[in-house]
């Protein structure tokens, strides 16, 4: 049974028992290629996406049919008992929705619905998003629209982004780990009943051995626009001791790593080099909604920029 034919007899059969419940395939973003089911039913609050590729694969290995349909049910309750009582009064009133606005990072190309709240940064974009709920693993949020802003906040937009900036350092404290030390903490070759955690280095004023560094924040969740954060830059550079490059490798987080002196290290770690790894690793690996930009930047103490073919950091 192919995926087609496993959502159409799940979706039968779930609607006969379950009248009051409808199922529907979900279209995924462009190059995604990963259908999920949007599960409704009259009343209640939020239709929860659930991927369908998982109970499909369990499915395909072995597990009965209506074992992988009461997952469904299952993580659908699951997911319903994670939404927040935040109802649309609460987030037209200004007062009680301030403290819920945050800046996050993302593509310029990236496709959004409707007239969101949003500024170039670079050649990438800042967006303005109101946090619903928040754990350890997940923030649920959504993008704020101008018209919301507009006919129910009546905030400049200038004051907005202002606002939300402070409440991304404050909600989203950033991380700085040495990659090298990141990877050995969490290599499956770690055989420690429970794996520790690689030290954040982030604070202090010791400085930084020439290494390769990632920036996020303490959830790693839209870690990237840890780059925005007032002052932060300025220290990395005081503790570097000198100009680094800055790669987007997701909207979760950036690799930063200081300017080469030894010859063999600036052969490898040439800026060309590394914006055709860029430009790779966005068309291979990293989700179409993840990817930030193809462009390598650099920051010189003063300012934050693009690198050019021979300009940028080599000037």
């Amino acid at each position: 049974m192919n995926i087609i034919e496993y959502y159409q007899t799940i979706k039968k059969h779930i609607e006969t028992k379950h009248p009051d419940i409808r199922i529907q395939l979900e279209q995924t973003p462009p190059n995604e290629n990963r259908p999920g089911i949007r599960i409704s039913q009259k009343g209640e609050k939020a239709s929860p996406l659930l991927w369908l590729d998982i109970y499909h694969s369990s499915y395909e290995n072995g597990k009965p049919l209506g074992e992988t349909i009461q997952d469904i049910l299952r993580d659908r309750e699951e997911a319903l008992s994670q939404i927040p009582d935040i109802s649309e009064t609460d987030i037209n009133d200004w007062e009680k929705a301030k403290s819920r606005i945050y800046l996050a990072l993302v593509s310029q190309t990236l496709p959004l619905s409707g007239d969101i709240l949003s500024r170039d940064y670079l050649d990438m974009k800042l967006i303005i998003r109101y946090r619903l709920a928040q754990t350890e693993q997940a923030i649920q949020s959504f993008p704020v629209p101008r018209a919301l802003a507009r006919q129910h906040w009546h905030i400049p937009e200038k004051e907005l982004f202002l606002t939300a900036g402070q409440n991304t350092e404050t909600l989203f404290p950033p991380a700085l780990f040495d990659i090298g030390e990141f990877l050995s903490r969490y290599s499956p070759d770690t055989h420690t009943g429970q794996k520790a955690e690689a030290e954040n280095i982030i604070h202090g004023t010791r400085p930084l051995p020439p290494a390769l560094y990632i920036l996020t924040n303490h959830i790693g969740i839209n870690g990237a626009a840890a780059i925005c954060y007032k002052g932060l830059l300025t220290g990395l550079y005081r503790r570097l001791g000198k100009l680094f490059y800055v790669i987007p490798s997701s909207v979760h987080e950036m690799l930063l790593y200081p300017e080469p002196e030894d010859e063999e290290e600036k052969e490898i770690f040439a800026p060309e080099k590394i914006e055709n790894l860029i430009y790779a690793v966005n068309n291979n690996y990293v989700l179409p909604k993840e990817r930030l930009s193809d462009s390598l930047y650099y920051y010189n103490g003063t300012e934050l920029a693009r690198w050019e073919t021979g300009g940028g950091g080599n000037e």
